[in-house]
């Protein structure tokens, strides 16, 4: 006998990843030790925090 485990994205879980895609391009533009870096950082950390998994990576 064979099980498999399936895991479901929601919603929720499709557009944080949208959302880390947009954040990765804007860091890719920021000063890298300016404000805006650091706080696009922190966002895209809440993020995959909430994931469990970093999208890009």
């Amino acid at each position: 006998m064979q099980t498999t485990i399936q895991t479901t994205a929601t919603d929720k879980d499709a557009a944080d990843i949208a959302t880390c895609r947009r954040l990765a391009r804007k860091l890719k533009a920021a000063d890298p030790n300016g404000p805006t870096a650091r706080a696009i950082t922190r966002q895209y950390a809440r993020i995959v925090e909430r994931l469990g998994y970093d999208p890009i990576s």
